[in-house]
């Protein structure tokens, strides 16, 4: 497997993770939103330094992989040295299917 260099956010992921981050200001305050927003950094980071990272999903489509990180779930997807973040979920939502990232 190609080993990852870059991380890219879809405009679906730029949008979870503003969601996400405007729901946990409002909800914990700035402080736990900020340690929150790092948490999921860190986790974003471990998919360039482990190789194969994620569970896989064929299911959501062809290279989908997914990695939990706190109360959420990070959909991605590997395609040359990059990871492409497809979108960032609520555990408790529905589960997503193929055409949510189609």
């Amino acid at each position: 497997m190609t080993k990852v260099s870059r991380i890219v956010l879809s405009a679906r992921a730029e949008q979870d993770l503003a969601a996400i981050f405007q729901r946990t200001l409002e909800r914990w305050g700035e402080a736990q939103a900020r340690r929150y927003a790092e948490l999921i950094d860190g986790r974003l980071s471990v998919l360039t330094k482990v190789s194969g990272a994620g569970r896989a999903k064929p299911e959501l489509g062809e290279g989908v992989r997914s990695i939990p990180i706190g109360a959420h779930i990070i959909f991605f997807k590997i395609s040359g040295d990059e990871a492409l973040v497809l979108s960032v979920r609520h555990a408790k939502r529905r589960a997503p299917t193929a055409k949510d990232f189609a």
